[in-house]
């Protein structure tokens, strides 16, 4: 909101954006989205959602004010790590429902 209660102009937030990532000695490009203030920060809030809240592809387009689902898609390409961790707990719950199946256990009993 600016100084009268009314929301920022598209160039006031970049100003104040540009401002914030000078102080924070963050490189800018004019032009490219590779550093563009405003996807980055969009894309930061994106992944936070995703990987901490856990947010669904449903929940994500809402929060992000998107029009179409597959725009948020992008931000649910897991990596290898997130590949592992699903995979582990996907394994996990499957020991859980037949507790059988974990290595060790004599099938002769």
């Amino acid at each position: 909101m600016n100084s009268l209660g009314k929301p920022l102009s598209q160039a006031s937030w970049n100003k104040i954006m540009r401002e914030l990532f000078k102080k924070a000695n963050i490189h800018i490009d004019a032009k490219g989205r590779k550093h563009n203030l405003n996807h980055r920060l969009r894309h930061g809030f994106a992944m936070f959602c995703v990987q901490h809240l856990k947010l669904n592809e449903f929940e994500l387009k809402q929060r992000l004010r998107h029009r179409s689902m597959q725009s948020v898609s992008t931000y649910f390409n897991p990596t290898i790590r997130d590949q592992i961790a699903l995979k582990n707990k996907f394994v996990d719950s499957l020991y859980d429902l037949y507790p059988d199946l974990r290595l060790g256990v004599d099938y002769d009993e």
